[in-house]
């Protein structure tokens, strides 16, 4: 596992997230931390695999909720006396949802090169830094 922040930043951040620890504290969890293959697995799997999956889901999600959307539409629009206050309703909320899978759409690139750049900073120093993503 590996941890970006010095001592220092990481004891500020406890202390303003949760409470404060001493540095004995700190090292004794970060040593537990280190030593258990199993919660670097999962931290591993989290950071970097867990937040795609998360993001692939939210789009799944708004999409579905987009088709719900337009089978309600479709159905709306197809009564003779549809009401004008519902067909406003209704494409306010598909533009809505239209634009959050579009933001989402869109923030993918964005993920894959912040993985990127993790990715190199995890490499030893052997291996060369230059990012194969041009900024």
């Amino acid at each position: 596992m590996t941890h970006h922040l010095s001592e220092r930043e990481s004891l500020t951040y406890i202390e303003k997230r949760y409470k404060k620890v001493a540095k004995q504290t700190y090292h004794n969890y970060k040593k537990h931390i280190d030593s258990d293959d199993t919660l670097n697995i999962y931290f591993n799997e989290h950071a970097r695999i867990g937040f795609v999956k998360d993001q692939r889901d939210r789009k799944n999600e708004m999409e579905s909720v987009l088709d719900q959307l337009m089978r309600r539409w479709k159905n709306i629009t197809g009564r003779e006396n549809a009401d004008l206050n519902d067909i406003v309703k209704l494409s306010h909320a598909i533009r809505l949802i239209n634009h959050r899978l579009e933001e989402i759409s869109l923030s993918n690139p964005v993920i894959a090169k912040i993985k990127a750049k993790v990715d190199l900073i995890d490499q030893p120093d052997e291996v060369s830094r230059e990012s194969p993503i041009r900024n």
